[in-house]
């Protein structure tokens, strides 16, 4: 009776252990996949702050929309988000996404298409890139 009751209790703490993981899990991906959907919204507010008129730069307007998308960044990093870094950055295929090749360094992120997060070390969505093929020697100096 020791030994079922023993096998019991180590069954029950399973139970409970696998049942959390599996909530912790779920909750995780609810939250990953509602970052997803407003993502674009961010991708939207840089489109339309990268294409001010110089005349326009200042406005109050324009600023309001950029405060807007620091808010919005702010509470993205608030649930843990983070954006991919693809500035002079080694192509990795977990994080990024190659789309193309250009001339540039072999294995190097020559140019970022569009940006990628994550979120607690999980992919929300891979950084659309421009790798370099390799094109573009290095040049060496002679020596003197």
């Amino acid at each position: 009776m020791k030994d079922a009751h023993a096998r019991a209790q180590a069954d029950l703490l399973n139970y409970r252990r696998r049942s959390e993981q599996r909530w912790a899990e779920r909750a995780r991906a609810t939250l990953a996949d509602t970052v997803r959907r407003y993502i674009p919204l961010l991708d939207d507010l840089d489109l339309a702050l990268g294409n001010v008129d110089d005349g326009l730069d200042g406005h109050q307007w324009v600023e309001g929309i950029r405060l807007v998308r620091q808010k919005f960044v702010e509470a993205l990093a608030t649930a843990g988000v983070e954006p991919i870094p693809t500035e002079d950055a080694e192509f990795d295929p977990r994080v990024h996404e190659a789309i193309s090749y250009a001339p540039g360094p072999d294995g190097r992120i020559v140019a970022a298409v569009r940006s990628g997060y994550t979120m607690q070390d999980y992919v929300v969505r891979p950084a659309q890139v421009v790798v370099g093929d390799g094109s573009v020697e290095t040049q060496t100096t002679p020596e003197a």
